[in-house]
């Protein structure tokens, strides 16, 4: 994981403390939020935004929230140009780029009905190794089922 932003002046955002979740692609905040199950505490979302890197992006502000590493992930997932900061006293820390780990345990399903890790009976978390990074590919450690990057959104 990278900091990104050095230099920069630390943003003021709405919230007074929690999560900020910036430079999502566009059209993907609401699909976030669905994954994090943001349905506690405030949630300020901005869509399509101008913006210099990214043209259009989506920003989530999650008060009095912290993602864990298996959420910050997800994000990536998702968006994998989002960056996540802290915040405190209404002032962003430095955003940090997640990078997708090489090896995903129990963060995704598979979507082969026939794989073990799809068993009730069988107790087996999901496992994927990334294939390919650009455009993201993973493979099912299991069942070798590929999955492409446009499908990943509705195994998480």
């Amino acid at each position: 994981m990278s900091e990104i932003g050095e230099g920069r002046k630390p943003k003021t955002v709405k919230i007074d403390e929690g999560t900020l979740i910036d430079h999502v692609s566009a059209g993907k905040a609401l699909k976030i939020l669905k994954v994090l199950k943001a349905k506690e505490g405030a949630v300020i979302l901005a869509l399509n935004v101008p913006n210099e890197e990214i043209k259009v992006k989506d920003v989530v502000e999650l008060r009095k929230r912290y993602l864990k590493e298996e959420e910050k992930i997800k994000v990536a997932l998702l968006s994998p140009t989002a960056t996540i900061s802290t915040v405190k006293n209404h002032v962003a820390g430095p955003g940090e780029k997640i990078e997708i780990p090489n090896h995903l345990v129990d963060i995704l399903k598979c979507p082969n009905p026939k794989c073990i890790t799809n068993k009730e009976r069988e107790p087996v978390k999901t496992s994927f190794t990334v294939i390919n990074r650009k455009p993201l590919k993973i493979k099912c450690d299991y069942c070798d089922k590929i999955v492409k990057e446009e499908e990943i959104e509705k195994l998480l």
